[in-house]
């Protein structure tokens, strides 16, 4: 089963990507994590941001498919940047 982590934009929660998630193939783990709650009690920035989707992205023991949109699809590509396997 692969693991599916679609991310949100700036305006947007978890739950602007329901009817999307509902259209995928239900073989594949999806997960839609809140990025703001990712950041915890840290002074909210860009480096701040990214450097918690990064620790969170790097709980998972196998690879992941990164989906993202606006803040999300930048998050993504910053963290595959960084992480190119």
């Amino acid at each position: 089963m692969k693991k599916v982590v679609i991310v949100h934009g700036l305006g947007q929660t978890p739950n602007d990507w329901k009817q999307v998630i509902e259209q995928l193939d239900e073989s594949n783990e999806v997960i839609c994590p809140d990025l703001f709650s990712l950041v915890d009690k840290q002074k909210l920035s860009f480096e701040t941001l990214a450097q918690s989707f990064e620790f969170y992205c790097s709980k998972f023991d196998q690879p992941i498919i990164l989906v993202g949109l606006s803040l999300g699809a930048v998050l993504a590509l910053e963290y595959a940047n960084r992480h190119p396997g």
